[in-house]
């Protein structure tokens, strides 16, 4: 570079560096095969020096590559001059090891003593070195203590006596650089291995390893996470394996600030002196960038992508470790992945991998779900990895809710070569609802060669695979469902009421029947737990049904085969996900990963891990300490003037946030006491909130039950929380305060009222308070039930059923059938819930609106550049582009908008690596999408408030899986709190072919 020095306008210096380059030299040369070439170079000149290689291959494919070399040696100043007090500082190396002299290149003219320091979170070492011309460069030894990285700082100070100027003043120069230290020290060397070389589905495999510290010793007692993984499912989802190393040793900051009185002196050239406000230079910028016979055959049933998950394994006091394991049925290959901590600080980790397979493996490509009436040509992929040539039977059995095309058989025959594979094609259709099990087999029929075929070898050239997927019906169910209460030996009707069209169709009749009124609790769990989102608010009131099972498992039907593993499981699935809500101060958002916490959903989400906490689930104390917090906190602040229209909203969540500060144990009573003086606008849920808050926080009891005794109702509103909880939460205040008083049994039977004809609360929401207050009504209240005995008479036949304390509730499931008849007696009080579910016919669907609500579907298939074309005759293979065109005539909050996919299509989830599209035409990165579920039967996408008037497009993308013909059902938009504002697309037969099947085959 060349120098030159440029005063400007204002008196100020600056330097403008010229770059010069020059050819020093250039040879040719011819390296050979697998051999390396040294080629000797002599600089003539300091500076930087590229050094170039670039050529062809013998196929004429061109390459080139290069590197740069610093030289110094002479009296001339080759490097860019910096503006001010600048010095740049280059490392010889990217990266050392402790023990090593790390050499660094002072690039100033400036010659004279550099004091050097060592630097990282303060001072760690200093030195005095002398700089020269011709040979720039400072020595530093590293060690153990400069890992995972330092910062080396040197200020050249050059005195007034040696400055070349006119002026003579003193110079000074500053610069800094990183070196990267290896961090050995703190590695654990993991040597992890598979025992043997073949590997079986349903077999046990053995992996061992050994962990030992950097000097060789064992790492005795040391903590290792031991998994093995489908690497398939590991690909798909862009997973990479943990680095314990450089996850907790990461480069680290600078955190040292340093000043200079320099830039303060006062020139002595006259014409530059300015006495501006004294300042200091702070160094340290490069911290910012420092910022894981024979025995029959077994059928392969288990394919789950987790060979095993063993968090805590512990080394022996020679650092070794082993498990074993059974493998799952999968024929894959497994990465088995350790993670090892010793101590505080010392990791490490390791991979290995194994593969499952068979000498026949079979893949079935059977469909994620199906609909009544499809048609598919479902494969299946036979891969022959023996050393035998011959024939095999394949064959696909199916149940009876899966009919084979009656010119094509379920029995094929193929002739694999060894390591051949074959795909064979069958053809079947859905006649029925329910949960589809099939079987693929494959069985040696011949081998060629002078080999026995005997029933040990055949038995190891065959496999057996089952495959299990739910068959949906395309067009919503027509159901009724009525309440019978019986006793006194009176006949009762229970057809009476139904409606004659639906018990004409094809279905079935659900008998619940129980000793109980709280058999009325089952539509709201059925309702809970079949519900298919999954927001703050969902994910809680989903939690409501696991709360209550003990109190209601005998009497709920849905509850009877519930396990106390399956409550545990559930309830902590449950509270992960509510943690996964949590934001940054506290609260909770109301979707997972949102950064937002609402005030409504984070006293109910709380509440949700409060119960969660108190039936066993492991919610950490800071979590709810957070939640806690935050809910003090925001009920100290003004309410937000611009939802002062949701005044009664408001006034319920203050309140509720209230009952759950008491029940942490963290009760308000001065804030209790100032929301007393509010009562008189408060709606029935608040008064219950507060009442059951002074309840538990030890108030007064009079004041509690003064709340709930006060029935004046609420105001009619147009919040969007259509439907509210009043009745229920009548119900849960009365048989938590005051269990004896007869009002708990007036407001149970106006919540019982209060239900839609399906036999639940309508949301949620409505739900999950009704179903609380039914179980602290069976807890507190309900006590002593009679015995009864039912006469049930259907289809010429009279069963006799008994309700008792052992058996509270009985289910009876009655296939529709021309001129039935169902009547039942009592001897004394039961109550029969009669659940009419019936299949409409089979026919095109929708449109269908909502005062303006519309839906409409568009497919597409998207081509190679990018661009869309209609989706015509679509093939095997094909991305299509399904565009849904949403119409709100006004905005609404809180919407879903779902698509089912016909079982021919599968959705392309941008979240997987392997999926991921390089087009940008789907929805990912709407503004108004607040969260988006792909799933294998539909794609889902939830708006907290939608736009106001107009059309609007959300898209998402799905390829085409199989051959056939499937109904694409309704695609729907809907009011989640307000389910009567709902729209439908129109239902849609689509047919697909193979890639190689042509049109008029």
């Amino acid at each position: 570079h060349e120098a030159v020095k440029i005063k400007s306008a204002d008196g100020k210096v600056s330097v403008k560096n010229t770059k010069k380059t020059e050819k020093v030299s250039e040879q040719e040369l011819t390296i050979e095969a697998n051999k390396t070439l040294t080629l000797p170079f002599i600089p003539e000149n300091a500076g930087r020096h590229l050094i170039t290689l670039k050529g062809t291959d013998e196929n004429g494919n061109a390459f080139q590559t290069a590197s740069q070399i610093y030289i110094y040696g002479s009296k001339e100043y080759p490097w860019a001059v910096q503006d001010g007090m600048k010095i740049k500082l280059v490392p010889e190396k990217k990266r050392y090891q402790p023990g090593e002299t790390a050499r660094i290149l002072v690039m100033t003219p400036i010659e004279g003593t550099a004091l050097v320091t060592v630097e990282r979170s303060g001072v760690h070492r200093e030195y005095r070195r002398e700089l020269k011309a011709d040979n720039p460069v400072i020595e530093l030894p590293l060690t153990d203590m400069d890992a995972p990285n330092a910062y080396v700082s040197v200020i050249v100070i050059r005195g007034a006596n040696a400055s070349p100027r006119k002026h003579k003043e003193p110079a000074l120069k500053l610069g800094y650089c990183t070196l990267n230290v290896a961090n050995i020290k703190d590695r654990l060397k993991v040597a992890l291995e598979v025992e043997g070389s073949q590997h079986r589905p349903g077999e046990p495999t053995t992996v061992s390893g050994t962990v030992t510290m950097h000097d060789g010793k064992p790492a005795a007692g040391a903590e290792v996470v031991l998994y093995a993984e489908d690497e398939g499912t590991l690909a798909v989802a862009g997973y990479n394996n943990p680095d314990p190393m450089n996850t907790f040793h990461a480069p680290r900051p600078l955190l040292v600030d340093c000043g200079t009185s320099f830039s303060t002196f006062i020139s002595e050239n006259p014409d530059d002196r300015d006495f501006s406000n004294k300042g200091f230079t702070i160094g340290g910028g490069e911290g910012d960038d420092a910022f894981g016979g024979s025995r029959p055959l077994k059928v392969r049933t288990d394919f789950d992508p987790c060979a095993v998950w063993l968090p805590k394994v512990k080394t022996d006091a020679d650092g070794r470790f082993s498990a074993t394991f059974t493998n799952p049925d999968t024929l894959t290959r497994y990465r088995v992945i350790a993670v090892v901590l010793h101590g505080e600080s010392k990791f490490g980790d390791a991979t290995t991998d194994y593969t499952v397979d068979k000498p026949i493996m079979l893949e079935p490509a059977a469909p994620r779900y199906a609909s009544e009436g499809d048609q598919l040509k479902p494969k299946v992929l036979v891969q022959n990895n023996s050393d035998f040539e011959g024939t095999w039977e394949i064959s696909l059995a199916t149940t009876s809710l899966t009919q084979a095309a009656p010119s094509v058989p379920n029995t094929k025959t193929i002739t694999l070569q060894p390591g051949g594979q074959s795909t064979v094609y069958f053809d079947v259709k859905f006649v029925n609802t329910g949960t589809a099990t099939w079987t693929w087999s494959a069985k040696p029929l011949e081998i060629k060669g002078d080999t026995e075929l005997t029933p040990v070898l055949a038995r190891d050239l065959s496999d057996m695979a089952e495959t299990k997927f739910k068959i949906t019906y395309p067009v919503p169910l027509m159901r009724q469902v009525e309440f019978v209460s019986m006793k006194d030996n009176g006949q009762n009707n229970l057809l009476h009421g139904l409606k004659p069209e639906l018990l004409e169709g094809r279905g079935h009749i659900d008998l619940d029947l129980s000793n109980s009124l709280l058999l009325e609790a089952g539509g709201a769990v059925d309702f809970l737990l079949n519900y298919p989102y999954g927001c703050v608010e969902q994910t809680t009131s989903a939690l409501m049904p696991w709360f209550a099972v003990r109190d209601l498992k005998s009497l709920v039907p849905g509850f009877r085969d519930k396990r106390e593993t399956d409550i545990s499981k559930a309830i902590q699935a449950g509270a992960d996900r509510l943690l996964t809500m949590q934001t940054r101060d506290g609260g909770l958002a109301y979707w997972p990963g949102g950064t937002r916490a609402e005030k409504w959903a984070t006293s109910y989400g709380g509440l949700g891990l409060l119960l969660a906490k108190k039936h066993g689930a492991e919610v950490p104390d800071a979590a709810v300490e957070r939640i806690t917090a935050w809910l003090a906190q925001s009920l100290k602040q003004k309410p937000d003037a611009a939802l002062s229209k949701y005044r009664q909203w408001n006034h319920e969540t203050r309140a509720r946030a209230l009952y759950v500060l008491s029940l942490a144990g963290k009760s308000e009573a001065a804030l209790q006491n100032k929301m007393l003086d509010e009562r008189q606008t408060m709606t029935p849920t608040a008064r219950a909130f507060l009442a059951m808050a002074i309840q538990a926080s030890g108030g007064d009891s009079a004041t509690a039950l003064s709340l709930i005794e006060d029935d004046t109702p609420r105001q009619v509103s147009e919040h969007w929380m259509r439907y509210h909880s009043d009745n229920a939460m009548q119900v849960l205040a009365w048989s938590e305060i005051a269990p004896q008083n007869e009002k708990v049994h007036d407001a149970m039977r106006k919540m019982l009222a209060n239900r839609n004809p399906y036999g639940h609360w309508r949301t949620t929401w409505c739900n999950s308070w009704a179903l609380q207050a039914m179980a602290s009504y069976a807890r507190n209240v309900e006590k002593d039930r009679q015995p009864s005995t039912i006469q049930l008479v259907t289809h010429g036949a009279t069963k006799t059923i008994t309700l008792d304390t052992n058996s509270p509730t009985q289910t009876v499931r009655i296939p529709l059938e021309e001129g039935m008849k169902l009547i039942a007696s009592c001897n004394n009080r039961a109550f029969a819930n009669v659940k009419l579910s019936a299949k409409p016919k089979l026919a095109p669907t929708g449109p269908w609106g909502h005062k303006g609500l519309s839906i409409v579907r568009r497919y597409e298939r998207l081509l190679a550049d990018g661009t869309t074309q209609p989706m015509g005759q679509p093939h095997v293979g094909d991305l299509i582009k399904v565009s849904l065109d949403i119409t709100f005539p006004y905005a609404i909050d809180y919407v879903v908008i779902e698509d089912r996919l016909p079982s021919l299509f599968e959705t392309v989830n941008n979240d997987f690596a392997s999926q991921s599209s390089r087009f940008k035409t789907n929805s990912d990165s709407s503004w108004s999408v607040a969260h988006k579920e792909l799933r294998s039967d539909r794609a889902s996408f939830f708006i907290n408030r939608s736009w106001r008037g107009g059309t609007r497009s959300i898209a998402y993308l799905a390829r085409v899986t199989s051959a056939g013909v499937a109904t694409a059902p309704a695609a729907k938009v809907e009011a989640m709190y307000d389910p009567e504002k709902i729209a439908l697309s129109n239902s849609k037969t689509l047919t697909t072919l193979r890639k190689e099947t042509i049109a008029g085959e």
